[in-house]
């Protein structure tokens, strides 16, 4: 069996009907981004060469359609 070496792992046994299992939970280090100007940038990247965005249509529709769900609750939540 191959194993990968990775920093800050958690691991913990359990046992099941088919014997005993190792869960192993790491938080791997990654690198702050700053997730909507990297959306937007790619966006006006995407405009200005012409080429697709990488996300497509429907789903940018469907995050705004979530998007304002949540802030009309909150909206709402703030009101009571």
């Amino acid at each position: 069996m191959n194993t990968l070496k990775i920093k800050n792992v958690f691991t913990f046994d359990i046992e099941t009907n088919n014997g005993k299992k190792t869960i192993a939970i790491a938080n791997p280090e990654g690198k702050e981004v700053n997730a909507i100007k990297l959306e937007l940038e790619e966006f006006r990247d995407a405009i200005l060469n012409n080429t697709e965005t990488p996300v497509s249509v429907v789903d940018g529709y469907r995050a705004m359609e979530v998007a304002h769900q949540i802030l009309e609750k909150i909206s709402k939540k703030n009101l009571n």
